[in-house]
């Protein structure tokens, strides 16, 4: 599945309490990035929060290093996307060249 010009292939999972099955306050997403390999080559916390105005958060090192708005990281961009699509169980994403998500596929589908 991995066609794209980078090469990688994404997934998101939205994070919820072990203990409850609800959703955190500040939603945490796990974000996978997938190669030619089954297992992921990295995996980011990204966390959106509940409150606007707080700090988004990606602990890939380009986020920290990043200038421009912190908005508009490929990560962040990433989990916006999964969250206006309904967060979809298996969707696969791809993250073009200027940054922008992409959906390609789904797992579960086919």
């Amino acid at each position: 599945m991995s066609n794209s010009s980078t090469g990688y292939v994404y997934t998101v999972k939205q994070l919820r309490d072990h203990r409850t099955q609800q959703s955190y306050r500040n939603p945490h997403y796990v974000v996978a990035k997938f190669g030619d390999d089954a297992e992921p080559s990295d995996v980011y916390d990204v966390i959106l929060p509940g409150t606007p105005g707080k700090n988004l958060y990606c602990n890939c090192p380009g986020f920290h290093r990043q200038k421009a708005p912190k908005e508009t990281h490929k990560h962040i961009r990433l989990v916006k996307l999964f969250v206006e699509l309904g967060e979809p169980a298996g969707a696969v994403f791809e993250i073009e060249p200027d940054g922008s998500p992409k959906l390609v596929g789904n797992l579960l589908e086919g």
